[in-house]
């Protein structure tokens, strides 16, 4: 039997061996195996070329793939510039319209046509995240109040943003130019749906007065506040349920909180049998008449008493009746409460004319010993008398007679009702309320009678309102009072722990004394932020002040003055109304008939009081002076106004 051969086969990681005959096997055997090897080298060179043609194959789908992502993405990068671009001009367009709304453009007649001319931009660019236009200062309009300053106003910003539906900013360098920011990743902030009371307490100016009061929150996060003396009285109104009780807390705690019992007195009408004012029973700033030996004496302040003064025979039938310091929850209460502030009312008038007063602030500012506090009457559900027919003519005649004749003798009226119908909200009570809070309606019949339109009926939120006063108009969240921080203030209130921001507010008048007496009246914004900065007063407050001391003429201890713009300083004036130590028509007049035998042109008058005053102010006084008398050293002188701008000094007949 012949041996057994074991034949060797080559495997793939042999397939490079040298190939050497076997001297044990036969020459079949070895053809055998080199075909075998063959076939295995075959295979293996197979794999790897096929491997690199998927490996080909693969880089080219690569590549294709890479080309088609990166032409996909620029032409979804161009639609979205294009988009950018479009949203950018669209935004430009509005804003532009809404200035020109707002009076920022001039218009000008060529010939028969007439064209405006209205703020342009000379830059723009647009990034994912907002879009800037830079405002081509150089061809402004030339009209009165466009200016930089007034285009970035806080107000002027806050229009924008409701045109555009998104938040509005300015930027001003002196290098790089003024800019609108128009922030285009969030968009325009809605209105939140709900506010916490120490959100709007926070922000309420501590320059503000004594009955300022907050509103809400409105688009942007923007803080709504009103004082219910310029208001001067207020009209709440709304469907049960949707926050009139809540802004009624909101007026009251804000009140108790910033004035101490001496400033403000309280009286308080629920006609819900107390269930919505009841925490505020024990408060001390509820309004306690006394009577005395000489009649009804009012608010004690300090142990000073107010004499009582003669008043109408038709008020003072109800002087008997007096205010106590609690709830009144009876209907027939209203009545014998509003006639006693009626005769309140006329009692402090007669005050005011035997102390030589016009109104509250003047009484005060010269009785500081005698003080006389503000007083706010609210409320509450006012319906319950309006529709009952024995006291409705009465209660409308002493609203309408109070609200007309209030606002000098420092009462204020809030009333509210959950019934705004046309027979609870009658005409006579719409034109004495002229600040007016809206809440949801029922309808839009009900929101015409209390906004003239029916904006009302479509809020559908609870705490979302619309404040309207005269050209005013607000939309805004009412902050949120619980009734456990209520029961806090009355019970801070009641321990007297409550420390009245008003003590240490800074006001516009104590601005402008502390520019007179430490800054050589130089009144500018920045050095006065920079003195009442430690006390308390933001940048705002002190913006604010500025407008109104550039527009006002002030009463300081008797002497009146004014703000001078030539050198940003407050000047004391004169008897006629000019500045102290300015040149006057007097002077002028004096020097024509002396040296210039009464003639008077303005190049002449400039160059002999060069140094006194300028060109724009020589030239208002020579237009005041057009045919007007002058007293010149006892005697009266007429300004004749000649042709081309002559003027001749003639004595006058009179």
């Amino acid at each position: 039997m012949a041996a057994e051969v074991t034949l060797w086969r080559p495997t793939i990681t042999d397939a490079g061996r040298a190939w050497g005959p076997s001297p044990r096997l036969s020459v079949r055997d070895r053809i055998l195996n080199r075909l075998a090897f063959y076939e295995v080298q075959a295979r293996y060179r197979w794999t790897i070329y096929r491997e690199s043609v998927i490996a080909a194959r693969e880089a080219r789908e690569r590549v294709r793939d890479e080309a088609r992502a990166a032409s996909e993405i620029a032409r979804i990068e161009q639609h979205q510039q294009s988009i950018l671009r479009r949203e950018m001009k669209h935004a430009s367009r509005c804003i532009v319209a809404r200035l020109t709304q707002l009076e920022f453009a001039r218009i000008i007649q060529k010939g028969k046509n007439f064209k405006v001319s209205r703020v342009k931009f000379a830059q723009a660019a647009a990034t994912p995240s907002a879009f800037y236009l830079r405002v081509d200062t150089v061809h402004m309009p030339r009209g009165r109040g466009v200016t930089t300053e007034n285009l970035s106003d806080p107000e002027v910003l806050h229009e924008l943003s409701l045109a555009t539906g998104a938040a509005v900013d300015a930027y001003r360098h002196y290098e790089k130019g003024f800019w609108f920011i128009v922030q285009r990743s969030g968009g325009i902030g809605a209105i939140p749906a709900f506010v916490e009371y120490d959100e709007v307490w926070r922000q309420i100016p501590k320059t503000a007065g004594p009955l300022d009061i907050p509103l809400g929150i409105g688009a942007n996060r923007r803080f709504y506040h009103a004082d219910i003396a310029d208001m001067p009285h207020l009209l709440i109104a709304g469907t049960t349920g949707f926050g009139k009780s809540v802004m009624l807390h909101n007026i009251l705690v804000t009140i108790i909180q910033r004035n101490r019992p001496e400033r403000v007195k309280l009286v308080l009408v629920d006609l819900k049998g107390g269930a919505g004012l009841g925490p505020y029973k024990t408060v001390p700033h509820l309004l306690n008449e006394q009577r005395g030996d000489d009649g009804p004496e009012i608010d004690m302040t300090d142990g000073a008493t107010i004499e009582t003064a003669t008043v109408s025979k038709r008020a003072r039938k109800h002087e008997n009746f007096l205010i106590e310091p609690r709830i009144y929850d009876k209907r027939e209460d209203v009545i014998q409460v509003l006639r006693r502030l009626n005769y309140e009312i006329e009692r402090r008038f007669q005050v005011f004319q035997r102390a030589g007063a016009r109104d509250l602030p003047g009484y005060n500012h010269k009785n500081p010993s005698k003080r006389l506090p503000l007083i706010v009457g609210v409320f509450d559900e006012i319906q319950n008398v309006m529709l009952d027919r024995a006291s409705r003519h009465d209660a409308e005649s002493l609203l309408t007679d109070i609200a007309s004749r209030s606002r000098a003798a420092g009462v204020h009226l809030v009333i509210s009702t959950q019934r705004p119908s046309a027979d609870v909200i009658t005409g006579l009570i719409k034109a004495n309320f002229p600040a007016r809070i809206a809440f949801t309606t029922a309808s839009g019949v009900d929101s015409r009678v209390i906004l003239d339109a029916g904006d009302a009926a479509d809020l559908g939120r609870k705490g979302l309102l619309i404040f309207q006063s005269e050209l005013r108009r607000y939309r805004c969240q009412c902050a949120y009072v619980s009734e456990g921080f209520v029961d806090d203030v009355v019970a801070k209130a009641v321990e007297g722990r409550i420390v009245s921001d008003m003590e240490h507010a800074v006001g516009k008048l104590d601005m402008v004394r502390w520019a007179l007496k430490e800054n050589g009246g130089k009144f500018s914004i920045d050095d006065v932020y920079r003195a009442f900065r430690p006390r308390g007063v933001v940048y705002h407050d002190v913006k604010a002040a500025m407008v109104q001391v550039m527009h006002e003429t002030m009463e300081i201890d008797g002497t009146f003055y004014r703000w001078r713009k030539r050198d940003s300083s407050i000047v004391e004036l004169d008897e006629t109304g000019a500045f102290l130590g300015e040149l006057s028509m007097e002077e002028v007049a004096r020097w024509a008939l002396t040296e210039n035998e009464g003639r008077i042109s303005q190049r002449a008058v400039l160059e002999a009081f060069r140094t006194r005053a300028s060109e724009k102010v020589i030239r208002e006084l020579l237009k005041r002076a057009d045919d007007k008398v002058v007293t010149v050293d006892d005697q009266k002188y007429f300004v004749e106004r000649g042709a081309r701008g002559m003027r001749r000094v003639v004595a006058s007949a009179d």
